[in-house]
Formats: structure tokens, C-alpha cells, sequence
């Protein structure tokens, strides 16, 4: 990845500069301080109703993916 660059997360570029996604993905910490907000979270409002942003966004990511 140093030498190619990542490409995109979703999508078919497969080098060149990393975008948003990719480059956070390599923030270690920032990683550590997201699951822990979301585990905070969904503890407080699993159903997420006091997050309708949020939510919306979790559904649209979960029409995109498909863990098979």
C-alpha cells in the first residue's frame, strides 16, 4: 500500500491516494475511540432512535455491504 496507495474503499480503483475512509483506517487510535462511542452508544439507544443521522447512515452502509 506505501508504494500503490490504497485505492478506494468501495469502488474499483485499485491505486492512487487514499480517500477519507482508507486513511482513517490506518489512524489506530482513532479506531479505538470510534468503537469505543459506538459501543456507547448502541448501549445507551440500541435501537438508535435518538441518532436518526446516524442511524440513517449505519442503514445505508448495511444496503452497501454484505457479509456473507
Amino acid at each position: 500500500m506505501l508504494i500503490r496507495g490504497p485505492g478506494e474503499f468501495f469502488g474499483v480503483k485499485q491505486s492512487g491516494l487514499p480517500d477519507l475512509a482508507m486513511a482513517s483506517l490506518a489512524n489506530v487510535e482513532l479506531i479505538k475511540k470510534a468503537r469505543l462511542e459506538a459501543r456507547l452508544i448502541l448501549k445507551e439507544d440500541p435501537s438508535m432512535n435518538n441518532y436518526p443521522p446516524l442511524k440513517e447512515r449505519l442503514e445505508q452502509f448495511r444496503k452497501l455491504t454484505h457479509f456473507e
